[in-house]
């Protein structure tokens, strides 16, 4: 294999030129966290010691810093097609124009961190163009089940259990790039280019085995607006947040505890389930509801919510929980994970088995209840600039849209057809003559594969009576229980269920020899089929769209900020607003056909 460093204007040429006659090549960023104000202030450690420096500069290093899309600096890329190895260490000398015409080539681009390379090329001032497909979507959609954890879908780890390679360039030991040397920074950024190109091939060929590169090439086709929305974040209200922040740790501390306390008569740590079961159990004599799995009196919000009508104090034990998440999961992250007045958190095409975005650095996903403090997170988050306003656009009881479509039952398509904006759970609360709460239980036992024993809960009806129920159900809508019939069968059959998008979800646990565990996979399958289409590659076809017309119509006056379960969030001059509006429902409604229509529930804030 050639192996060629970059060290000057003619090399780098060359390298455009090679690349320039390939369809298909890899890449690989390195990036450094030298000259970042953190590490500068970690740098006056030195005077207090080497070892604390040593020590602050490691957990600095293992900090998602040098992965912010605003921190990390561009140090070294490596090029890799078959038998030859490009490598250079960024030279402010170099022309730049030279790395744009690179990434400006219409050959496919391989990357394993795409929105992260991306945005550190972007910050660079390198503009980089489709198409690019990214290793780590791949490694996503060939094992959909793998999505706990972060080293799951790593480079070296997919290396290790798919090419059945250690490489022991990617076993360095950590520090930053900059510390390498060139030869160890050639090995190093190489090696990953080399694995991120070989992946691939392993990869492609599986998606192309399974039916599965038209989902890859719709992943592929939103990579660059992901990057954008990362590299763009969302701005901050600071003073907001702070003076919330304040408010919540007031009323927590200086409210609720002395409270607490007051009704316990005695301080104790409030956030120790044992010093409160304590306290509720022995002290207040309080009965037992729940139990811990290792037979321990319980303090979950289900055993309190049982006791709420027993003492005051429960009342003002979970509303703490409540303020605690609100600060704690939130507010807090918004701070922390501010940089320069705004957020700039992740929108993950892995994560989730769905094909659902998943939310990182700060989760956005995470909402709190739909109550008055449930706004606190959204009021931090504001327009870019004076003048704009967001416009939200969420699918109106998607879900359901999708389950009429798939299941072909014609009283539901007639309702639909009939009145557009049609409330489902009203329609099955008339047919199965129940109230409205508990016909919207029971659809939402049915798409989420809710158990009979959690719908009883729900309901206030034993187990036993919750089959029946749900027997009743089946029978009043019978093309809803034969699509699950089908979707059980096609499962038990292949070991795997297929939306009609085409995205699969493998569920080998049907054959397990537990009872509970195939009903479990039974649910999963079910809820798949529909939770797949409706909050997954439906969603990413109307990103797709959207962002293509605002650039193309609204360029410099709109941008698609965010996206959260079926909600699209669009930033935009407030003048543009009311046209902007109309443009986003008639794509949003009109982006695929079902039999059924498509409605959204859109606002402008």
């Amino acid at each position: 294999m050639k192996k060629i460093k970059i060290d000057s204007v003619d090399k780098l040429n060359q390298c455009y030129q090679d690349l320039s006659q390939q369809k298909i090549w890899s890449f690989d960023t390195e990036t450094t966290i030298e000259g970042t104000t953190e590490l500068g202030e970690v740098s006056k450690l030195k005077d207090e010691g080497e070892k604390d420096y040593q020590k602050r500069r490691q957990q600095l290093l293992k900090s998602d810093l040098r992965l912010h899309p605003k921190k990390a600096q561009l140090y070294s890329i490596a090029f890799y097609f078959p038998d030859t190895l490009y490598y250079m260490e960024i030279d402010p000398l170099f022309p730049l124009e030279y790395l744009q015409k690179i990434f400006s080539l219409p050959s496919i681009k391989l990357t394993h961190r795409a929105t992260f390379d991306i945005n550190v090329l972007e910050n660079f001032g390198v503009k980089v163009h489709n198409p690019v497909w990214c290793t780590k979507v791949m490694a996503c959609l060939h094992n959909e089940n793998d999505v706990n954890g972060s080293d799951k879908y790593g480079l070296k780890m997919l290396t290790e259990k798919y090419l059945g390679q250690r490489d022991d360039v990617l076993d360095m030991k950590l520090k930053d790039i900059s510390e390498y040397s060139s030869e160890e920074g050639f090995e190093y950024c190489g090696g990953d280019a080399i694995a991120t190109f070989l992946l691939a091939k392993f990869f492609y060929k599986y998606l192309k085995q399974e039916n599965l590169l038209k989902i890859f090439i719709s992943e592929s086709n939103i990579i660059l607006l992901l990057a954008e929305i990362e590299r763009t974040g969302l701005r901050i209200d600071k003073e907001f947040l702070e003076k919330k922040l304040r408010e919540l740790n007031n009323i927590i501390r200086q409210e609720l505890d002395v409270m607490i306390f007051a009704e316990a008569k005695k301080d104790f740590n409030i956030n120790s389930p044992q010093q409160l079961a304590e306290v509720l159990y022995k002290k207040l004599s309080l009965p037992i509801t729940e139990k811990t799995d290792k037979g321990k009196p319980s303090t979950n919000v289900k055993a309190l919510n049982q006791l709420k009508d027993k003492h005051p104090i429960i009342s003002l034990i979970l509303q703490r929980r409540k303020l605690e998440k609100l600060r704690n999961t939130y507010l807090e992250p918004y701070s922390e994970k501010e940089y320069k007045g705004r957020i700039h958190p992740s929108l993950n095409a892995w994560g989730t088995r769905t094909g659902r975005f998943s939310s990182s650095n700060p989760n956005l996903h995470q909402l709190p209840a739909r109550d008055e403090d449930s706004k606190i997170p959204k009021q931090a988050i504001i327009p870019d600039k004076k003048g704009q306003v967001f416009i939200k656009a969420d699918y109106s009881q998607i879900e359901y849209r999708i389950l009429a479509h798939l299941s072909e039952d014609q009283r539901l398509i007639r309702e639909y057809n009939n009145n557009p904006n049609a409330d489902f759970h009203q329609l099955v609360a008339d047919t199965l003559g129940i109230s409205r709460y508990e016909a919207k239980t029971v659809n939402f036992a049915t798409v989420y594969g809710q158990s009979p024993k959690a719908l009883g809960e729900s309901l206030g009806k034993t187990e036993a009576e919750a089959v029946k129920f749900q027997a009743r159900y089946f029978s009043k809508y019978p093309r809803i229980k034969a699509l699950r019939d089908r979707t059980i069968r096609e499962l038990k059959r292949n070991k795997e269920v297929i939306s009609f998008f085409g995205r699969k979800r493998r569920l080998p646990d049907i054959d397990s020899k537990k009872w509970g565990l195939r009903e479990h996979t039974e649910r999963q399958a079910f809820n798949f089929i529909i939770q797949s289409p409706a909050t997954g590659d439906l969603i990413k076809l109307v990103m797709n769209k959207l962002d293509k017309h605002i650039k193309k119509c609204y360029s410099g006056k709109a941008r698609l900020a965010w996206q959260i379960h079926d909600e699209i969030v669009i930033i935009c001059d407030q003048n543009v607003s009311p046209q902007l509006t109309k443009d986003t429902q008639s794509i949003m409604e009109n982006v695929i056909k079902l039999k059924v229509p498509l409605k959204i529930d859109i606002k402008i804030e």
